[in-house]
């Protein structure tokens, strides 16, 4: 570093790095989301650059876990004041006089994706990810966010990403053309300054007539945002207004959380004796992240006990008193699916059920052989062909357990376990995680539950499952993680 300076009071910092400037947004606490005051910090930090004429390209990141998490929902009055100022709401309406690069990791949502196609080019590690969730809370895309993504992406990708709602990873984010290039984690940042300092090596008059020569059309655009963002803003002031109203800051939470909601898991529901069974509790957080999400289990999930939803960014929070019990977010899940086997050679692989003769929780809601009449009485065998782990699950047996988009989860949870366990059979394996997506609605027609081993490294390993219709037609997959308990 060859220089740095705080733009705000731990909002933004500017600092200098060879003929680079870099300026990073540091709100972890709200996974780098903007509100008034680190606006404004924005808004001096990029007039630092435009002013130091040994700053020839500016890097903008945020941290490893969030580049910028959009709109601060809990904020929105702060922002309130900058609507219509020419700088924009975010501080980055027009163009920079010199190029910038976005070095990304971790979160990119909604107005993190506008700060981001506000610089020339975007480095992304791959753990990355875009999108605008704020769909679903009513949040408009300010600055001339959605000019510049049909503009480097196309009018058609654009559109699906805003309609949608739908998050992307790194990878599809650089097969559309929204990202640059891809590298490792932690890798972003020293990229970004590589690539910033081969710019900066170049002759700069002809670099920057030959840049604006590109831009300049698309900045002309940017006249006209002001006003239409004042537009909007009256449009859409009942959505806003009850987006914050949601995302209320209780007044001395000094790490950013706020309780969501509460969440208490029956004791029919559970898994191993005293705890909720992973599945269940996930699908009851997947009812709140949306599909698709990924659901992490960091310690048993308590029966018969109120337990508090807390926003944490993107993250749902399931806390117990101070105890972490799981999170959940969105994410991308990515899965290659065996061939589904028929309906009745699912049920005969049920009848290979090894539970029903050793069983580490026979009182499991899911797949325990003691829950046969009030459980889900998921039974997975192996096919005679090895394929995959099999069983038959019929939603109409258990109809009084709740919606079945939370019982996806249970369903293709314990096969998951035993697909595992088959080859480990001393071993008792527990979910530590499950990434899934529900692809359509079931009705109470019987379903066919596939569960596949990916691998094993250590005590950890990685199992898929799948639900079919009798007809073969995919419903919902997950991706799982199992730990081996220690004996």
């Amino acid at each position: 570093m060859t220089g740095s300076s705080p733009a705000g009071p731990g909002a933004a910092r500017y600092e200098r790095v060879g003929a680079a400037a870099v300026i990073a947004i540091r709100r972890p606490q709200r996974r780098n989301a903007i509100d008034g005051p680190t606006a404004e910090a924005m808004v001096q930090a990029v007039r630092a650059f435009n002013d130091d004429p040994d700053a020839r390209v500016l890097v903008v990141t945020g941290d490893e876990e969030a580049f910028c998490a959009g709109a601060d929902l809990t904020s929105l009055e702060s922002l309130r004041p900058r609507v219509g100022k020419p700088e924009g709401v975010f501080g980055v309406r027009r163009f920079p006089p010199k190029p910038a690069i976005a070095a990304i990791s971790g979160w990119c949502l909604g107005g993190g994706v506008t700060l981001a196609t506000w610089c020339d080019l975007r480095i992304a590690a791959d753990t990355a990810r875009f999108g605008f969730p704020d769909r679903q809370w009513g949040v408009p895309i300010l600055d001339g966010g959605a000019d510049r993504l049909a503009a480097i992406i196309g009018l058609g990708r654009a559109l699906d990403l805003v309609l949608t709602g739908r998050e992307i990873s790194a990878a599809t984010a650089l097969a559309m053309g929204l990202v640059t290039e891809v590298v490792a984690p932690g890798e972003h940042v020293t990229r970004a300054l590589e690539i910033a300092e081969r710019i900066a090596s170049f002759p700069q008059a002809t670099l920057l007539a030959d840049r604006w020569g590109l831009l300049e059309r698309l900045d002309q655009q940017m006249e006209f945002t002001a006003q239409r963002d004042v537009r909007t803003l009256k449009e859409v002031a009942g959505d806003a207004e009850q987006a914050s109203a949601r995302f209320p800051l209780a007044a001395g939470e000094a790490d950013g959380t706020m309780t969501w909601a509460t969440l208490s898991i029956d004791r029919r529901f559970c898994g191993p004796p005293g705890s909720g069974n992973g599945g269940y509790t996930a699908g009851r957080l997947a009812a709140l992240t949306g599909d698709p999400a990924e659901i992490t289990l960091r310690r048993p999930p308590p029966l018969e006990t109120e337990m508090r939803v807390e926003r944490a960014g993107p993250r749902l929070l399931l806390m117990h008193g101070d105890d972490l019990i799981a999170e959940a977010q969105k994410t991308v899940v990515e899965l290659a699916i065996p061939e589904c086997p028929s309906l009745h050679e699912a049920r005969s692989a049920s009848t290979g059920y090894p539970g029903l003769d050793r069983h580490p929780f026979p009182g499991c809601f899911v797949c325990g052989p003691q829950r046969a009449a009030d459980g889900m009485a998921v039974f997975p065998g192996p096919p005679t062909d090895g394929r995959a782990w099999a069983a038959v699950w019929s939603p109409a047996e258990t109809a009084d357990a709740g919606p079945t988009n939370v019982l996806v989860w249970a369903a293709m949870d314990c096969p998951g376990g035993w697909s595992i366990s088959a080859t480990d059979p001393a071993a008792t394996y527990v979910l530590g995680r499950i990434a899934g997506q529900r692809i359509r609605p079931l009705d109470a027609a019987p379903v066919i539950s596939l569960a596949w081993l990916i691998g094993r490294a250590a005590r950890k390993a990685t199992a898929g499952g799948a639900l079919f219709t009798a007809d073969g037609e995919l419903c919902a997959y997950s991706k799982q993680t199992w730990i081996r308990l220690e004996t």
